[in-house]
């Protein structure tokens, strides 16, 4: 026990707004109650603390620098100007010293880097990174990725507000429409049966929003979970879509939140200029892979794919999650579906199931790949 704790959170500006719209006003006023200061950009007296301590992080470096200028061997005074009365993050300092570091290595500036391909090759190495994420990171990809992948392709649409909806985790809204979301990220099939019970009494379907369950292909139900699988018939029945997004949708996702977070916050630079969110806002609505582009499309508006169909792929994954690579023929046995049904079913997703013509014609597990953007 303690009688003298202080506990310090942090958060990105850029989801200040999102904490506050889906925590209890009485629990985020409770939060917030000491204090809630927000870090100021660096004043040079800071900034240059910062890059002093940087240099001196290199042994070899630190050795070096003995009896020279203190920012040996970058140059003062252009960094001072660029950090000026109104002070610089701490990123776009760092930024600005690298490159300025760079060009007394080679004696040549270095390259301009096209805009274009700067965005590119930052959304593919975030990409990367969100192919790695835990399932808790998954879930929190999801949650904060969706509502900005909304933004985006139909700015219309807006987070509303899903404080106190028991088993809702996010509510969309446009107009007179609403869709709630629902992230079933369990792993214990119990508490997932407990979740559709509640879903079940309480969403009829007609006259509602539209209900979406979303649950990673990787996390299938099995066929011998029986009441989970009697429940959410029932939902998909009433109107409820089931939606997996792939891995390469999850990670683009999680690249596209962390894009777009650095330019709210202003951390997004390009040759020394900052990137606007508009700016990368406009450059995702050219370049978001196609995968993800369905992805929105079905929650949005809906698919090709009916309720009846939506649990015929369910049952197709959590088949590919136990065998991997099964032909069409002991497929379409196993699930009791005709051949064209199973077909048009794994076709009409490429990101979750691969599909070989043949002869014979074979399905496997499809895994996430590098980012394709629709340059």
């Amino acid at each position: 026990d303690t009688r003298n704790l202080v506990l310090i959170t942090c958060v990105q500006s850029a989801f200040l707004d999102v904490m506050r719209r889906n925590i209890r006003d009485a629990d985020y006023d409770r939060m917030g109650e000491f204090a809630i200061e927000t870090l100021p950009p660096l004043p040079w007296p800071l900034a240059k603390k910062l890059l002093t301590a940087r240099l001196d992080s290199i042994p070899e470096l630190q050795r070096m620098r003995e009896g020279q200028p203190e920012l040996w061997p970058l140059q003062e005074k252009p960094l001072e100007e660029m950090v000026g009365a109104m002070g610089l993050s701490a990123r776009r300092l760092i930024e600005a010293a690298a490159v300025q570091f760079a060009q007394t290595q080679s004696g040549e500036a270095p390259e301009r880097v096209p805009l274009n391909h700067f965005l590119q090759n930052t959304f593919s190495r975030l990409f990367e990174e969100g192919e790695e994420l835990s399932r808790g990171e998954i879930e929190d990809a999801i949650a904060q990725g969706l509502p900005l992948l909304a933004t985006v392709l139909a700015p219309d649409w807006h987070l509303g507000n899903a404080a106190g909806l028991r088993d809702i985790d996010l509510r969309l809204e446009q107009k007179d429409r609403q869709i709630d979301i629902s992230i079933c990220m369990h792993e214990n099939m119990i508490g997932l049966a407990a979740r559709l019970r509640r879903l079940v009494a309480r969403w009829r379907g007609s006259g509602q929003s539209r209900l979406i369950l979303i649950r990673p292909p990787e996390m299938p139900i099995p066929k011998t979970a029986k009441k989970t699988q009697e429940r959410l018939k029932t939902l998909t029945e009433r109107g409820a879509a089931l939606i997996h997004p792939s891995g390469e949708v999850v990670a683009a996702l999680d690249a596209l939140r962390k894009l777009l977070s650095d330019a709210k916050a202003g951390d997004l630079s390009h040759n020394g200029e900052t990137v606007s969110p508009e700016t990368v806002q406009e450059w995702l609505q050219q370049n978001l892979p196609s995968p993800v582009e369905d992805f929105a499309t079905a929650i949005l508006t809906g698919d090709q794919l009916d309720s009846k169909n939506r649990l015929v792929l369910g049952e197709l994954l959590e088949l590919l999650s136990r065998e991997h690579v099964v032909s069409a023929d002991e497929a379409a046995r196993k699930l009791g579906i005709s051949l064209d049904e199973l077909w048009q079913t794994a076709q009409t997703h490429p990101d979750l199931v691969g599909t070989l013509s043949g002869p014979p014609a074979v399905l496997f597990q499809a895994v996430a790949s590098r980012a394709r953007t629709n340059e």
